[in-house]
């Protein structure tokens, strides 16, 4: 551009200001949208299913409140409608966020992509996950078990118990949820969070798919995580290894956790071998792409950063959906800590 005599200034105008803040805008409202659909889709299908319970055993509200939560019906009940309002939610962002922003979804969802980036990026997100998993048991072993229960509670670890409910849940995690979660964080936030600067698109949007989340157990993992999706969504051009890799790592997580509760002797010993594999192939290969492939975040010059941050807090709707979910994200972790101590004092 300079060639031709003409040099774009450094500090945005302000109708480009205002087209920025735009796609920023219309990211942090269609959020806002998928929490007000999650939520309402939950409640009348959970209402559906009180409703079915109820009329099941009588009316019997004394019956009802005694031994609903104990029923594996209304285990599968509640599982059923928690993934119903998170695809609908999903599936709605996407469709309809991408066409509001004008986004042509089609040439990311090609095959034509290096399957040595795929499989290096599988091993960095196992080894951080394994790396989560290992300090995080290890943080959980000053809090009584009484904190230990609530923690699963919070992250919903507890609610597919039963054997269809954790079936259901265990098609939607490793299945359903990275194909639709990729759509919505690694398709429309990244698109549209990274027209200008595509080192901040990619920060921006693993900070919402982290914070979407709603607790810090998940956040801590999901924001990194998100990192790595992202820069292999832009470096093979392609979503269909970020929804593998995604794939890969929450079934990995699903089986994980259903070993730790199986209560077989050789159990832990299976857990920790995993681990420490996992931990040292990732960091292997992290190693290796940063020293040998030279793999990093791209550079972002002064042109770029004077368009990323400081507009995107500028947008009500991104500063609104922050708000609610860093609050949710913040009361879980006060709340960890806390119902932590005070179990440990009385104990």
């Amino acid at each position: 551009m300079e060639e031709r005599g003409f040099c774009p200034p450094l500090e945005p105008t302000f109708e480009e200001r205002k087209w920025i803040k735009g796609f920023y805008d219309k990211t942090g409202l269609f959020l806002l949208i998928h929490l007000g659909i999650a939520l309402g889709v939950e409640i009348v299908a959970g209402l559906i299913g009180f409703l079915i319970f109820a009329a099941k055993h009588g009316f019997n509200l004394y019956f009802i409140f005694e031994n609903m939560l104990k029923g594996s019906d209304f285990q599968i009940l509640t599982v059923v409608a928690t993934l119903l309002s998170y695809l609908v939610a999903n599936l709605v962002v996407f469709f309809f966020g991408c066409k509001s922003t004008k986004i042509n979804p089609a040439p990311l969802f090609n095959f034509n992509f290096s399957a040595k980036a795929f499989f290096a990026a599988v091993a960095v997100a196992l080894g951080l996950q394994a790396a989560f998993l290992l300090f995080g048991n290890l943080f959980l072993e000053i809090f009584p078990k009484e904190t230990i229960e609530m923690i699963k509670n919070i992250v919903g670890q507890n609610r597919g118990d039963s054997g269809i409910a954790w079936g259901i849940m265990a098609i939607y995690t490793c299945i359903i949820a990275p194909i639709t979660e990729e759509l919505v964080f690694r398709v429309f936030c990244l698109k549209n969070l990274s027209r200008v600067n595509l080192r901040f698109g990619i920060i921006a949007s693993s900070l919402l798919f982290g914070l979407v989340h709603g607790n810090i157990i998940q956040f801590v993992f999901a924001f990194p995580l998100g990192i790595i999706l992202a820069l292999l969504t832009v470096r093979t051009n392609s979503i269909i290894p970020a929804i593998g890799v995604h794939m890969v790592v929450n079934t990995c997580a699903t089986i994980l956790s259903k070993l730790n509760a199986s209560g077989f002797a050789w159990s832990q010993t299976v857990w920790l071998l995993w681990i420490a594999f996992a931990i040292a192939a990732g960091a292997a290969v992290l190693i290796a792409a940063k020293a040998i492939f030279k793999v990093s975040l791209p550079k972002a010059g002064e042109f770029e950063k004077r368009r990323g941050w400081g507009i995107y807090f500028s947008s009500g709707t991104i500063i609104a959906f922050t708000c609610i979910y860093g609050i949710m994200v913040l009361a879980t972790a006060l709340l960890i800590l806390f119902a932590g101590m005070v179990l440990s004092f009385l104990k």
